[in-house]
């Protein structure tokens, strides 16, 4: 290991096997640029951005994220801490959703107008049987945030994961890394004829999908619970050391 100059660097031989002689066993290099604060070094803070794929699934479904053959309607999803860690652990900056497009049964000039979405913490895996439309009131719900304005237009037109197509979050949500992520979408425009009527590419698994639509209004009280959950990838950023 050496440290050289002011700001230096750390040069990290990893080993097996024997644990004598320069060159058995190494398996890899790390070099760390470090800052020099009072006589030592520290590693610097670093903002790093990730993404991870929550989901491969083939099953063809379109009540959730958005149900484009209804005037209104909302969806909610919950995701495990298991699920937000598969590429990094700890708190995350979530900014953006990238949802698995399967194919449109509709015009592909169509736009979701009045998109909202809202991310909080939740200390369940599954919705309750009869899933109440006030995801924000259940029992269990923290730090409930509005990350997309009113008025939000979203017009997903590409078949699979498509970036330039990902909803962006006006507000970005500070996911603790621990509990469930709860996010809820709530699609407000009432014209279902200028909104896309799309197929979601899906996974099965437990009863962590909650949603319903309607015509005329936005629905409220009990909506229907699903173990059909949309493939999705979640954006975000992580501050901390480099290690």
């Amino acid at each position: 290991m050496g440290i050289r100059g002011n700001s230096g660097f750390i040069g990290l031989d990893l080993r097996t096997g024997s644990s004598t002689g320069d060159t058995k066993g190494i398996v890899g290099r790390k070099q760390h640029f470090l800052e020099r604060t009072d006589g030592r070094y520290d590693p610097p803070k670093i903002i790093t951005t990730g993404s991870t794929q929550i989901g491969n699934g083939t099953t063809d479904q379109e009540h959730c994220p958005t149900y484009g053959f209804y005037d209104f309607g909302w969806s909610g999803i919950i995701y495990t801490s298991s699920e937000m860690s598969v590429d990094f652990t700890g708190p995350k900056t979530i900014t953006d959703l990238v949802f698995d497009y399967g194919y449109l049964n509709s015009s592909g000039n169509d736009a979701f107008d009045d998109l909202r979405v809202f991310c909080g913490h939740y200390n369940a895996d599954t919705f309750p049987s009869s899933p109440d439309e006030d995801i924000e009131d259940y029992t269990g719900i923290t730090d409930w945030t509005q990350c997309t304005n009113n008025g939000y237009v979203w017009s997903p037109q590409t078949v699979g994961f498509n970036y330039s197509e990902r909803i962006t979050f006006d507000t970005p949500f500070e996911y603790n890394g621990t509990d469930r992520l709860v996010i809820k979408i709530e699609q407000r425009e009432g014209e279902y004829q200028d909104q896309p009527r799309i197929f979601w590419n899906s996974s099965t698994g437990t009863d962590s999908v909650a949603y319903n639509r309607q015509d005329g209004s936005y629905p409220t009280g009990s909506g229907i619970r699903t173990n059909v959950k949309p493939n999705i990838i979640i954006h975000y950023n992580m501050s901390g050391n480099l290690v």
